[in-house]
């Protein structure tokens, strides 16, 4: 071979003494062979004996003898390896897929019906298997118990250097957290030297092993003040981000992050329902922090651009950050807005900068709103910054809202605290207040455009105003609200594919119109809740409130809420009551309301989200509902109980003390 050298005098294999003779074998290196990994140096005089060389032991010829095949299953390489979302962590009810790759690295093919290849893959206890998603390149799985796998592959070859790859997904079933979660594949054969190589280090290995990080979940933090909220989907299933002011007033959550991620109580895309509740983890990973404590950190505004790329604006620090991870982790964007004469750009990052606001046209061109009235431009998706003009009155015109026309390139509306509306038509060369009238001056919290009539809409501090030609005359639609003449506070609007109108209020909950041109507002759910944020997206309405409670609802119908009604009327919205009593042993009464005869699910999960009792599931007529649930046979500990119906779930939590 050429991997192979003989050393000492004597006769050629088949004459002489075997014992004369050592084989020095450097197949594994995975490099070719010279004379500088052969030792020269200190070599024994007179014949060589077993253990005069370190490493090397005596053998017949017929023991070193070896087929191109065998040589190429010793230098099987295999990795293990997380891919996608939860890449850098995850957390409960998340799904990550996992990508286990075998390599020849040898100098010869592999015939596998001669020289059959076998692969193990273990799933961790904490992760359930999905077997249906189990895909492989080469060879079949069987499945032993249900989350091992065996990865056989005795049929076809691998050439020199080729790979054959299984991928699969799992879901996080555990509220256990830990660093580090293992997971093992290896490769076995009969011959056990035959699925080892050589490392970077030089240790022989058969296996890969990659560690899973599983976050930290927490109830939603006490006195946490909101900034702004986002909405997104994500391949693990739907996510609500948070920006705080500052970070968690809680002193009980020290050292928590300001801006947070939501744990899914469902993933339909996996069949996760794990009746979590209302979860959440710190998601700030490349945020400003000080020995690993996150810095207070006053967050502005979250934004999803067209290329799934998540922007977050603060007041302080560098200002700007992305992320293209779902917020795993974030990238400082190193804006330079000022430090040149004039205050204009001058070359070098800012430590210390106020941003707003953040938005993109159709273009993709990126504005945001700085301190001053400063609006700046990208034209490159965020690498550069331009400082373009600000608005008229400097200071006193900050725009703490931005929405570029989704036709109209360069056009922008700018909303502020206390001066209204502005807006540009040049890429924010010029500003200008809407000719209209009947808005007024006033507080700006969101600015949209219906996608079907082209109408420009505003939330204000004093209702809801829309334009049919950009500003120049403005409608109230504040007539349905229950004092008119003072009207509350609009925080979002949104429109669904259909065109039907939603606008969320402060301490009157969600209100929306299928025709907003003929039909006044009506009320749609949440009767009297403050409402931060509020999407439509995928059919769902998704309203997000100040207790971090995050509610999703079909689009048309407003059929779910948390009131509860007088018990000889008709239920207009399903409830879900607290347990009596509460705690309990070992039984306890759980009530709830349907508006509607509906098919519905009533299940009680642990504190690790699996089930543990289903107490309806079926249709049931409209009207009050109530069941025992007797616990006899379960541990002390809180347990949460889940009523998921046509428009969503709502859970509440119960403690079984015995």
């Amino acid at each position: 071979t050429d991997c192979a050298s003989f050393v000492d005098g004597g006769e050629a294999p088949g004459g002489g003494d075997d014992n004369d003779w050592i084989f020095l074998d450097c197949a594994n290196t995975h490099t070719s062979c010279t004379p500088d990994l052969i030792t020269t140096n200190g070599l024994p005089t007179g014949d060589i004996e077993d253990g005069d060389i370190t490493g090397f032991q005596e053998v017949d010829w017929n023991d070193v003898e070896v087929t191109a095949a065998d040589l190429g299953a010793n230098d099987l390489q295999i990795k293990k390896e997380l891919i996608g979302f939860a890449a850098n962590g995850a957390h409960p009810g998340d799904d990550l897929q996992y990508k286990v790759t075998v390599t020849n690295a040898g100098p010869g093919a592999i015939t596998m019906s001669t020289t059959p290849v076998w692969i193990t893959d273990v799933v961790d206890n904490r992760l359930s298997l999905i077997e249906q998603s189990v895909v492989v390149t080469q060879g079949s799985v069987d499945f032993t118990g249900n989350r091992n796998m065996l990865w056989r592959t005795d049929t076809g070859s691998l050439a020199s250097g080729a790979s054959m790859e299984m991928t699969y997904t799992v879901i996080v079933n555990t509220l256990i957290t830990t660093d580090d979660v293992d997971n093992w594949a290896s490769i076995l054969n009969e011959d056990t030297s035959m699925p080892q190589w050589v490392t970077g280090d030089g240790t022989l290995e058969h296996y890969a092993k990659t560690s899973l990080d599983i976050k930290t979940v927490f109830g939603w933090p006490e006195k946490a003040a909101i900034n702004t909220a986002l909405f997104f989907e994500t391949e693990a299933g739907p996510r609500y981000m948070v920006g705080l002011n500052g970070g968690a007033k809680d002193p009980t959550m020290f050292g928590m992050g300001a801006v947070l991620c939501r744990v899914p109580d469902t993933n339909q895309e996996v069949g996760w329902d794990g009746g979590l509740g209302n979860l959440w983890y710190t998601c700030g990973e490349g945020l400003p922090s000080n020995g690993g404590i996150p810095e207070p950190l006053i967050v502005t505004d979250l934004y999803l651009d067209s290329a799934d790329r998540i922007w977050l604006t603060t007041w302080g620090h560098s200002g700007l950050f992305y992320s293209d991870d779902g917020g795993q982790t974030w990238t400082d964007a190193q804006v330079d807005l000022s430090g040149g004469q004039g205050g204009a750009p001058d070359g070098n990052p800012d430590g210390f900068a106020q941003i707003y606001a953040i938005t993109e046209d159709i273009l993709g061109t990126l504005f945001i709103s700085a301190n001053n009235g400063d609006v700046y431009r990208s034209f490159d998706r965020g690498v550069t910054w331009q400082r373009a003009k600000q608005l008229p009155l400097g200071s006193a015109t900050t725009a703490f809202s931005l929405e570029a026309d989704p036709t109209l390139p360069g056009t922008l509306y700018a909303g502020t605290f206390g001066d209204s509306l502005y807006v540009t038509t040049d890429f924010a060369e010029t500003w200008a207040h809407p000719e209209g009238d009947g808005l007024g001056s006033g507080y700006i919290f969101d600015i949209e455009i219906d996608p079907l009539s082209g109408n420009l809409f505003v939330g204000t501090a004093q209702g809801i105003y829309y334009s049919p030609n950009g500003g120049d005359n403005w409608t109230g639609l504040n007539s349905a609200f229950p004092i008119p003449a003072v009207p509350p506070e609009v925080r979002n609007i949104a429109f669904d594919a259909n065109g039907a109108f939603y606008a969320s209020t402060w301490g009157q909950g969600v209100w929306w119109s299928g025709d907003w041109q003929a039909t006044a507002l009506n009320e749609f759910a949440l009767r009297e809740a403050s409402v931060v944020d509020m999407t439509v997206a995928d059919g769902m309405v998704n309203i997000f409130t100040t207790s971090g409670e995050v509610f999703r609802f079909a689009v048309e119908t407003g059929l779910s809420s948390v009131d509860t009604e007088e018990a000889q009327e008709l239920p207009t919205a399903y409830t879900l009551e607290q347990n009596y009593p509460n705690p309990f042993n070992p039984t306890t009464s759980i009530a709830f309301s349907l508006p509607q005869s509906a098919q519905v699910s009533l299940a009680v999960y642990d504190v690790l989200g699996r089930r543990v009792a289903t107490l309806v599931n079926g249709q049931l007529a409209a009207g009050q509902h109530s069941v025992q649930f007797e616990a006899s046979s379960l541990p002390s500990g809180m347990y949460l109980y889940r009523l998921t119906t046509p428009t969503g779930s709502i859970s509440q939590k119960m403690i079984l003390l015995k």
